[in-house]
């Protein structure tokens, strides 16, 4: 919740409550961070990965879409 809330300036006037669909890949990589550093603090995690690849590691292991051209019949 508080990667998320991070995500958006609520203090401006009319400010949304979250963040934009454009930053959603941003918001999923604040979110994702969060909770491998939990799991890891809380001990959960199977693996540590330190803070400064923690990221990187979130990066690589998203899923980028590739979509095939669609050729018209």
């Amino acid at each position: 919740a508080d990667a998320v809330a991070s995500a958006v300036d609520s203090d401006a006037a009319g400010a949304p409550l979250l963040p934009q669909v454009e930053a959603l890949r941003e918001t999923s990589v604040a979110v994702a961070v969060a909770v491998a550093a939990a799991a890891t603090q809380d001990g959960v995690a199977r693996q540590s990965v330190r803070d400064a690849d923690l990221e990187a590691a979130v990066r690589e292991a998203m899923w980028e879409p590739a979509y095939r051209p669609i050729k018209a019949l």
